[in-house]
Order: C-alpha cells, then sequence, then structure tokens
C-alpha cells in the first residue's frame, strides 16, 4: 500500500458547520483499490467526489466529509457507507443547507433548511421535503411559511 500521512490539528469543517475536530490526526491517501478494504483515517478521491473522513473496510464509517462533484457538501456521522445521524448538507448548486439528524440525504427528526436566504425549522419525517410544525424566516423575522422560498 502506497503510503502518504498527514499529520496536523485538524478540523473537518464546512463552511464553519458541522466540525468536529481531532487533535493529531493521522489520514492515508489511498488509491481506489485500496479504499475497497481500508480502515482508519483516509482521504479519497474519485470521479465524482472527494472523501476526507473514516473508512471501516473500504465503507464510509464515523465522521467525515464528501464533497461531491456537483457542488455538494456533505459532513456529519457515516454508517456502513449511509449519511446517518447528526450532519449538514450544503449544496452550492441551489443555494441550500440541511442541518440535523439525517437518513441518507433525507433530514429526519427536528432540523433546519436554509433556501436563497429563507430559514424553515421544524420536525422532518423521513423523505419529506417540508417540516411538520414549521416555522419560516426571512431576514431573521418570522414570516408565513406560504411567503418562504422552500414552499414555493
Amino acid at each position: 500500500m502506497r503510503l502518504r500521512k498527514f499529520v496536523s490539528a485538524v478540523c473537518l469543517c464546512v463552511v464553519g458547520l458541522g466540525c468536529q475536530a481531532e487533535t493529531n490526526p493521522e489520514y492515508t491517501v489511498v488509491s481506489k483499490e485500496e479504499s475497497k478494504t481500508f480502515t482508519g483515517n483516509a482521504i479519497y478521491a474519485s470521479e465524482d467526489m472527494v472523501y476526507v473522513g473514516e473508512l471501516k473496510k473500504g465503507l464510509r464509517d464515523g465522521y467525515g466529509v464528501t464533497y461531491g462533484k456537483i457542488g455538494t457538501v456533505m459532513a456529519g456521522h457515516w454508517k456502513d457507507d449511509k449519511f446517518l445521524g447528526q450532519g449538514v448538507i450544503v449544496s452550492y448548486d441551489i443555494n441550500s443547507v440541511s442541518a440535523g439528524n439525517f437518513e441518507g440525504a433525507s433530514l429526519v427528526g427536528d432540523g433546519i433548511l436554509t433556501y436563497e436566504g429563507d430559514v424553515v425549522t421544524g420536525t422532518f419525517k423521513k423523505g419529506a421535503a417540508k417540516p411538520d410544525n414549521a416555522e419560516c424566516y426571512r431576514d431573521g423575522a418570522l414570516i408565513p411559511c406560504e411567503e418562504s422560498k422552500p414552499y414555493q
């Protein structure tokens, strides 16, 4: 295995969100072939994404950040290669941020969603784009959700 280790105080962050710091972590740059069985802190790049974080037997497992080719960043916890638990998804292509508890790319439970500057908070059910008991904000002021951009 070709091994390159990077040792430093690293904070895996997405625009200051979803940050988890480790003191002096070691990251190994792994090839596509090596990534299939690697366990540990890794930096892995493919044609579609870059992943920086924990791998377990080649699967994203633990804390990590995936930087997607189309401008989506997913920072948080992974289990068996699925985005699961607390995290943040930033979608630069549609100017959106989602934060909370995830099952895959879906918010589940209390969460927050921003879209083009408007903010929606509430309790999300799996697969639902909009939460129950929603509160919507623009420029920090409460607005009717029907007027917010995520509801249009």
